[in-house]
């Protein structure tokens, strides 16, 4: 059963596993987690809350895409047995009407927490988790901090996109094991200060390395040499860390590294195979299937499929002149950085990751920000694109592990078929959506998990042939449901007869088809439709 814990027990428990992570990592505990905080939280974008309409108490939400000036109300307040009237003819006419008479009944949750879960505050959207603080969407995972999107890990402070993931702090990545500032790395362990590496261990300040060993600065060292470096510079760390309570970042290196020159690496103009047909083609299956209508053109609907998606950031290789691709989840930073003119895409980066730095400027490297820079300036560059396994037919996205036939989004992992996405993961047709989690045949599907042929839903589990629906569990065959479990054949959270609400359906998917091919667009989403009433 599902518990939020109060914020200083949690914190407490949570402390107490920072002090063991830091240990690890870095031989030493470098003292309270909240003197730590702001500094952990510098990667991911800073949580949403609102106020709730029940209780008046702050209430943590998924995402910042919701109508600001609606009902909104905690996890706990919730009461999913309450009981309503069906609508009467009147009020089901079409999508205005139905909004209209159901805003009573319609308000947004947060301080989400699902299933075995325990110890969680300041948090959202949390699945089968404990000792979980200031993190939003994390699932099967412990001992988690200032975190995003992190699945099926453990003891991670300050990361974005930990996937199976452990004892990480200020990372992003996948199969990554006592690593720290290590972004977009897969299969990694023991790493410092890197980008872009796959299959490596015991690495520092190293980036685009595949398969690699011992390598400071790419530069391949004896493991005796390495060891003794490594405990040089962990010393400096530690020491930084403790008197400023923050280190400086990887991307701050990259940053400063311009100053002091590039590499001479010029790569070949990449040769991209791509055919947008088969991506058309699951467009228009999909929207027949869920809309009743198959739409064409999927490049026409592109600014309503982007709409509440988090949108890749684009700029150009320094080395080849490409377009660089840089994954949502990462775009804000180069607001925050002077890194635009270092970013490279995968294969660039790897190519890089074949350079190093020379012998005397490993020997000689100190944890000071401008010698860093200045002796890492051949190789010191941005990789935040990961393409691994089995991938083929893809355009415009950006972190791609085992998918074909993907385009324009990012995260996209071991799913087909799928385009204007973040994060579709074991999943196949679907569009415009962002955390979408072992679904299929889906439109503008959020933070939800084992979905199907569902159209504008947030926050949904286990649901199916849903629309315009929030906070629902096994719910199926219904429309403007929210904060419910366990409906069929619903509209605004009370049931009706199958063949009633089959009529309201078709009348319901005959208005979306029509706005959306004459339109491409509609006014409506299951972020804008509360409003702002309290629910009773």
């Amino acid at each position: 059963m599902a518990t939020v814990g109060a914020g200083l027990d949690v914190y407490s428990g949570l402390n107490k596993h920072w002090k063991t992570t830091t240990k690890i990592l870095f031989g030493a505990e470098l003292g309270e987690l909240k003197d730590y905080e702001q500094w952990l939280a510098e990667y991911i974008r800073p949580p949403t809350s609102a106020k709730s309409s029940v209780s008046g108490k702050p209430t943590v939400l998924t995402t910042q895409n919701y109508n600001q000036n609606a009902s909104f109300a905690s996890f706990d307040e919730v009461d999913f047995s309450r009981k309503f009237e069906p609508l009467n003819i009147n009020e089901i006419k079409d999508i205005d009407s139905i909004v209209a008479a159901v805003q009573e009944r319609l308000y947004y949750t947060g301080n989400i927490v699902l299933g075995n879960s325990s110890n969680v505050d300041r948090s959202s959207n949390v699945v089968d988790s404990h000792f979980v603080y200031g993190s939003n969407v994390v699932s099967d995972s412990k001992y988690i901090g200032f975190s995003s999107e992190a699945r099926h890990s453990e003891h991670c402070f300050g990361c974005y996109v930990a996937a199976q993931s452990s004892y990480i702090i200020k990372s992003g990545g996948g199969w990554q094991t006592r690593c720290f500032e290590c972004h977009i790395c897969q299969n990694t362990s023991d790493c410092y200060y890197a980008t872009g590496l796959i299959d490596c261990r015991n690495c520092m300040f190293s980036f685009g390395v595949r398969g690699g060993s011992y390598l400071l600065g790419n530069l391949q060292l004896q493991r005796d040499k390495y060891s003794e470096l490594k405990k040089k510079l962990l010393a400096e760390i530690v020491e930084m860390l403790k008197s400023g309570k923050r280190a400086y970042s990887l991307f701050e290196v990259i940053a400063t590294a311009q100053k002091y020159g590039r590499s001479s690496l010029k790569p070949a103009p990449r040769e991209e195979k791509f055919t947008l047909e088969p991506i058309e083609e699951a467009f228009a299956n999909t929207s027949s299937v869920v809309l009743g209508k198959g739409l064409h053109g999927i490049d026409e609907y592109s600014a309503f499929l982007k709409k509440n998606v988090p949108q890749n950031a684009f700029t150009q290789s320094q080395l080849s002149g490409m377009r660089v691709a840089i994954g949502s989840h990462l775009a804000h930073l180069l607001g925050i950085y002077d890194i635009k003119d270092r970013m490279l895409d995968d294969r660039e980066i790897a190519e890089v990751g074949k350079t190093s730095i020379d012998a005397a400027g490993a020997e000689n490297l100190k944890f000071d920000l401008e010698s860093v820079s200045r002796a890492l300036a051949p190789v010191a560059y941005g990789g935040l694109d990961s393409v691994m396994g089995n991938v083929s037919n893809t355009r415009d996205v950006t972190i791609t592990i085992d998918c074909m036939d993907c385009y324009n989004g990012s995260a996209f992992v071991q799913s087909k078929k799928c385009a204007y996405c973040h994060w579709p993961r074991e999943s196949e047709c679907i569009f415009g959506s962002s955390v979408a989690l072992k679904s299929s045949f889906c439109i503008k599907c959020f933070c939800s998990a084992n979905i199907a042929r569902a159209f504008e839903v947030d926050n949904c589990e286990n649901c199916a042939d849903i629309y315009f629906s929030h906070n629902c569990e096994n719910v199926r065959d219904s429309m403007f449901c929210f904060n419910t479990k366990n409906l069929n054949h619903a509209i605004g959270n009370a049931p009706i007869a199958q063949d009633k609400y089959g009529g309201v359906k078709k009348a319901i998917l005959e208005q979306l088809g029509t706005q959306l091919e004459s339109k491409k667009d509609i006014p409506w989403s299951v972020f804008s439709i509360v409003r702002n009433r309290t629910p009773k």
